[in-house]
């Protein structure tokens, strides 16, 4: 169990670097951002969302298994 904590801490630490990557390199990055293909883009979302909301989530779904390997029976 200490491994799996150990391991879930790490992915939370390892999803805060696209969020940074993101935050420093926004002002360069186009208002709607391509984040599904199928050949060719055909799935967009708003800047903020793709560079802040997609990493948080990763973030809150790591933070979620962690509690979960905690108290989990």
């Amino acid at each position: 169990m200490r491994k799996a904590k150990r391991t879930a801490w790490i992915m939370v630490i390892l999803s805060l670097f696209p969020l940074m990557l993101g935050m420093y390199y926004c002002q360069n990055l186009p208002n709607k951002m391509a984040t599904h293909f199928k050949g060719v883009a055909n799935g967009y979302l708003n800047k903020g969302v793709a560079v802040i909301g997609m990493p948080v989530l990763f973030i809150l779904l790591d933070f979620l298994v962690i509690f979960l390997t905690i108290y989990a029976p």
